[in-house]
């Protein structure tokens, strides 16, 4: 029997994420929630702006991060350059580039 992994809200970014139905406590993967994908640690280093520890997709495809707040950045950096992930108030990302 395989263990379901478990989010871990003190991680960083850079070190993996689940992708999964949230039918639960948001933010968390509880036992009726269906597992996605799992991605493990990342080479870039992740940082984010309301999306610290989770962002979450409402129903009708608005994005919700830790503060309630449908909108956030990604950013992710890896040899000086930096690739932002801007997620607007109706949920959509778009990618801009940055420096370090």
């Amino acid at each position: 029997m395989a263990l379901t992994p478990a989010c871990d809200p003190g991680a960083s970014w850079h070190q993996g994420w689940l992708i999964f139905v949230d039918d639960g406590t948001r933010g968390v993967i509880d036992a009726g929630d269906r597992l996605l994908r799992i991605q493990g640690e990342a080479a870039a280093i992740i940082t984010a702006n309301n999306f610290s520890s989770f962002i979450s997709y409402l129903p009708n495809g608005v994005s919700q991060g830790a503060n309630n707040l449908a909108t956030g950045t990604l950013h992710l950096c890896v040899a000086g350059k930096q690739r932002d992930i801007i997620i607007n108030n109706t949920g959509r990302p778009r990618l801009a580039n940055n420096t370090c």
